[in-house]
């Protein structure tokens, strides 16, 4: 099975010719534009390819090879739309794709086990891990304050100790 990822979800059909509205989960317009085609389920079939794509209020409006119309667009409603890891757009340093730090272990600045990263919040002021610590969450706000090292290699993120765990 390859590694794709979800990167959005068709939320409606828009007009008569097959064309959907997409509800893109990257803050950067411009990474979409580079996609050559899509996967429709996590396993990674069907692969659709975009024949033409406009940016309107928000949404991307998408008119995909082979859909001509709102009876064929119609299925596409509420899918994901899946790529391979490979095609993301490479990220700065010290930046991370949500599903890169999805299941890191997570430890105090000891050593000692804190829980599984679960999930990420993203906020305005800064995201926030949210941490399985036998079976209750832990929120830990994603600064250089609450969080010393993140180490993909070793799969793991180490908590400063401003962080008590107990």
């Amino acid at each position: 099975m390859m590694d794709i990822i979800p990167i959005g979800k068709i939320v409606s059909t828009h007009g008569l010719r097959g064309e959907v509205k997409f509800r893109y989960y990257n803050e950067v317009q411009e990474d979409f534009l580079s996609y050559t085609s899509f996967f429709t389920t996590a396993g990674g079939i069907p692969e659709i390819r975009p024949q033409r794509v406009r940016w309107q209020k928000g949404f991307f409006y998408i008119v995909f090879e082979g859909i001509e119309t709102i009876d064929d667009a119609g299925p596409l409603i509420g899918k994901e739309l899946f790529v391979k890891t490979g095609s993301l757009p490479p990220v700065e340093e010290g930046t991370y794709y949500d599903f890169q730090l999805m299941g890191l272990a997570v430890v105090s600045h000891r050593g000692e086990a804190a829980g599984t990263v679960t999930e990420i919040v993203h906020q305005p002021g800064s995201d926030i891990l949210v941490v399985d610590h036998n079976g209750e969450e832990i929120f830990v706000p994603m600064t250089d304050r609450f969080i010393r090292s993140i180490d993909r290699e070793q799969s793991r993120i180490v908590l400063t100790e401003d962080v008590v765990i107990s």
